[in-house]
């Protein structure tokens, strides 16, 4: 059994732990914690989630497809939902009670966290204690306590002023008082150390981190033939110009492609080009520019011959079979390009198969105008993807903005602990040697801090003076009236005394303050 106050020190440096942790766990981003708080405003993410619930979320190493997870949308602010996919270095969300996905894909650096914990109508109770009638209560609430405890304050320390050996220093030995305060604070370093060392053993030292393998098919387009310079500047017909196939019946048309990436890799598939011609009601006719051949590697270039005769004779065939008369019809010109074999060591497949949209009618080919407002060049056709890879990196914890690894906080928790204990250990030995010896250096242990050692007893008459049966007894008296407990050392007795309004209460005890008293002589 410890000293009362061993136990006391440890209970509060638990208590203390306790609160560090929580407030480690539930600590806002704008206090260097990991924690946000999120409040549920709509039906979006019904059954999991209801309009009125609260949402701590926590920022997290990584995200992966399925997690609850809030993020910054530039426009409306916070949103949470879940992640359903993953484009390259952004997430795909959607609510759970949406068919449609969420307009923004935010990267990894505009996500706030995932969910941890869910407080069913918390958003509603924070909305009312935020109210003049809840504010006014929290208001009510913190001036109750601290009123009670100035009382508290106050009546201890009145009671304490109704002695005057009470208010000065005891002189006795003061081992156990003394260590109070740093017994107090290597508990609670070592009990914070310990939980750092069990959380850090509980978790992996290494996590699969996402490191994708980015790609970029790039691509150009060219097309040209010779004409009359008096058509064409410097006769010749360049990408992005009309061709009048009467005094141009036909052309050269040119794709260039690379396959973009910082990662290495062995690759190898097919490519190939065709012209296909098409009008609204889903007629269309295929006319080969290149067969399709064997390619390797990540450059390489299709070249053909567009026939405007070929196409006029096709179109022609269709309105004499069908009367169908259109003022104008769709020709694209479509490559495309399948590769295989890995990139950055893993699997890589993908196909890329842009066209390039022309119109014709009954005078010109020339090419058609996709969306004013959009940057994107049809002569330069790219399209992006990613091979999905992940590296082991060591795994982090981050504690109010400091960032340490598992092993590392394995190590500072475990030795941190280790030296707490030690430093317990070495400064409690003689106090606890004496509390497990017994007798008197037992009692003097655990009250030295109402014990004070005088020279001779106090004077009291002999109707005065009130014999008490156990030290316990004494000690009761001492603690309940604010008072200090005498102690005079006769040989091998001990005489303890506590004065109370001018009643003397007296034990005499040997080595043992647990043997029965013996009467002192007058």
């Amino acid at each position: 059994m410890l000293p009362k106050a061993y136990s006391r020190n440890l209970l509060a440096a638990a208590l203390l732990t306790a609160m560090a942790c929580v407030w480690v766990v539930l600590a806002p981003a704008q206090f260097g914690g990991q924690a946000a708080y999120v409040m549920v405003a709509g039906a979006s993410m019904e059954p999991t989630l209801h309009q009125g619930d609260l949402v701590v979320v926590r920022e997290a190493q990584t995200y992966a497809v399925g997690d609850i997870a809030t993020y910054r949308h530039p426009s409306v602010g916070p949103v949470i939902h879940r992640i359903i996919d993953r484009h390259g270095d952004r997430f795909v969300f959607q609510g759970d009670n949406n068919d449609w996905l969420d307009s923004y894909a935010p990267t990894a650096n505009e996500v706030v966290g995932k969910a941890w914990l869910v407080l069913p109508g918390g958003a509603t109770l924070l909305r009312q204690l935020r109210s003049p009638a809840g504010l006014a209560f929290l208001s009510v609430s913190l001036a109750l306590i601290l009123l009670i405890t100035v009382r508290n304050g106050r009546g201890e320390k009145s009671h304490s002023m109704t002695s005057k050996r009470s208010a000065s220093p005891p002189q006795s030995d003061r081992r156990l008082e003394a260590l109070d305060g740093p017994v107090f604070v290597l508990a609670a370093v070592g009990l914070g150390a310990l939980v750092l060392a069990i959380i850090a053993f509980a978790r992996p030292a290494l996590v699969s981190t996402p490191d994708d393998v980015p790609y970029a098919h790039l691509a150009t387009f060219s097309y040209h033939a010779g004409g009359p310079a008096s058509v064409y500047a410097g006769g010749e017909i360049r990408s992005g110009d009309p061709v009048f196939h009467q005094i141009v019946p036909r052309f050269q048309i040119e794709f260039v492609y690379h396959l973009q990436s910082p990662a290495t890799g062995a690759l190898a598939g097919s490519a190939g080009m065709v012209l296909e011609i098409s009008e609204p009601n889903g007629w269309r006719r295929t006319l080969v520019l290149q067969p399709e051949s064997p390619v390797s590697g990540r450059d390489l270039t299709l070249t053909g011959v567009v026939d405007l005769n070929l196409v006029r004779q096709a179109i022609a065939l269709l309105e004499a079979r069908t009367a169908l008369d259109r003022q104008a019809y769709s020709v694209d010109i479509i490559p495309w390009v399948r590769l295989e074999g890995d990139l950055g060591g893993e699997p890589f497949s993908d196909t890329f198969q842009p066209r390039l949209a022309f119109t014709v009618d009954d005078l010109e080919l020339y090419l058609r105008q996709g969306d004013p407002l959009s940057d994107i060049d049809p002569l330069r056709p790219t399209a992006s993807g990613f091979v999905a890879h992940s590296t082991l990196t060591p795994a982090a914890l981050s504690i109010l903005g400091l960032d340490l690894t598992v092993v590392a906080a394995r190590w500072i928790g475990t030795i941190a602990a280790l030296l707490c204990l030690a430093g317990i250990a070495t400064l409690s030995a003689p106090v606890l040697r004496a509390y497990r010896a017994g007798g008197f250096e037992r009692t003097r242990v655990e009250y030295a801090a109402r014990m004070i050692d005088v020279k001779a007893a106090p004077p009291a008459k002999a109707k005065s003076m009130i014999e008490v049966v156990a030290f316990e007894d004494l000690a009761r008296l001492a603690e309940k009236n604010g008072r200090m407990i005498l102690h005079v050392s006769d040989g091998g007795e001990h005489h303890f005394y506590v004065d109370d309004a001018g009643t003397t209460y007296h034990l005499a005890a040997g080595e043992r303050t647990d043997r029965k008293p013996r009467t002192r002589r007058a």
